[in-house]
């Protein structure tokens, strides 16, 4: 009698731990496609977070640019422009000698990680005529000051350093970036500010800006 019963409780045993085994696996089973579940969904949300804020990096470069495009298009550059140097400048002539230039006006007390986005967007350039482009600084003390200032860049194309007052943009007094073409009338047009957080606009309007025209 006794070997029987504790035959019988060693069968209940093994039944309490088969199924314990059972359940065990079937948890675990379950725990880590929840979880995985859980991280999924979590990852969607990044994503579409993510999404959210580009697209309101970009709408709010746009309505940016639009506002100071309406501003400043077709302002009107004069001929002589005073240097940083305190000497006189004819731009005009400079511009003559490629029909029409796009120039970069940077100020030297603005945001340097703009700054420095900037100098990087331009030296991706490639193989544009370095004579295309100008570069203008304001707010240095001296052209020798600007010429260190920008050789650290390396950047192919010239410069000029010059007074802020030259240039009677509203986005000046801000201290904000920006690019434009300039004809041979000394008149700005294709004004556009660059989001250094909108690499992808910037790079779009330089191939724009930069590429040779079909006559």
């Amino acid at each position: 009698m006794q070997i029987k019963f504790v035959l019988k409780v060693k069968k209940r045993i093994l039944l309490l731990l088969l199924l314990a085994s059972i359940f065990g696996n079937v948890f675990l089973l379950f725990i880590p496609v929840n979880a995985s579940s859980g991280a999924s969904e979590q990852g969607v949300l990044t994503q579409q977070n993510r999404k959210s804020y580009n697209d309101s990096v970009v709408i709010r470069s746009l309505r940016i640019n639009a506002i100071e495009q309406f501003k400043n298009e077709g302002v009107i550059i004069r001929h002589e422009l005073s240097t940083s140097s305190g000497k006189a400048l004819d731009i005009g002539k400079i511009v003559s000698q490629k029909g029409q230039l796009l120039v970069f006006q940077f100020d030297r007390n603005a945001c340097s990680a703009c700054i420095e986005n900037e100098m990087s967007n331009l030296n991706d350039l490639g193989n544009v005529n370095p004579y295309a482009i100008l570069i203008v600084a304001t707010s240095f003390d001296n052209d020798i000051q600007a010429k260190l200032y920008l050789d650290r860049f390396k950047i192919p194309f010239r410069f000029i350093a010059v007074n802020k007052e030259n240039f009677p943009f509203t986005t000046v007094p801000h201290l904000i970036p920006c690019y434009f073409m300039l004809d041979q009338t000394l008149r700005t047009s294709r004004f556009f500010i660059p989001d250094k957080n909108n690499n992808d606009l910037t790079n779009r309007y330089l191939k724009l800006t930069t590429e040779p025209r079909q006559e």
